[in-house]
């Protein structure tokens, strides 16, 4: 039986990518950046996501835009490890911009591929905060 750790801190970095060579990098690193993100310490779960064209759900890819979903044992180890890690350093050095947001797990339901890896945060919600839906 596997052990899954449970997240308290979840982040979301988003990555534009222009021109042939920085797109292939991108999505070259859908497959190669798999070990690298598995032993990266104080990551408990984490997605190579991308993304599609127009609004909504569309069959057609933006292959310039790709995400990473990180869920990570605390908000501490997640500041430092995006800001640190070689692996992060890597996508920020290849995309023309990036966008990173930290969220606390407020509701939680289901599970993704079989594992539930976000825990409800212990701090309470603040009613005016910003809220993201991963669905």
């Amino acid at each position: 039986m596997e052990v899954i750790l449970l997240a308290a801190c979840a982040s979301l970095t988003f990555y534009r990518f222009d021109g042939f060579l920085p797109r292939l990098w991108a999505l070259t690193m859908m497959a190669r950046a798999r070990m690298p993100m598995s032993k990266i310490p104080g990551l408990t779960f984490w997605k190579l996501c991308g993304s599609g064209t127009g609004e909504g759900f569309t069959p057609s890819p933006n292959m310039g835009v790709y995400a990473i979903l990180c869920c990570w044992e605390d908000e501490d180890i997640a500041r430092q490890q995006l800001s640190s890690h070689g692996l992060f350093a890597r996508y920020q050095k290849n995309a023309r911009e990036h966008w990173q947001i930290l969220m606390r797990p407020i509701s939680v339901r289901g599970q993704w591929d079989g594992q539930a890896p976000f825990v409800l945060s212990d701090m309470p919600s603040q009613e005016d905060a910003p809220l993201a839906a991963l669905t």
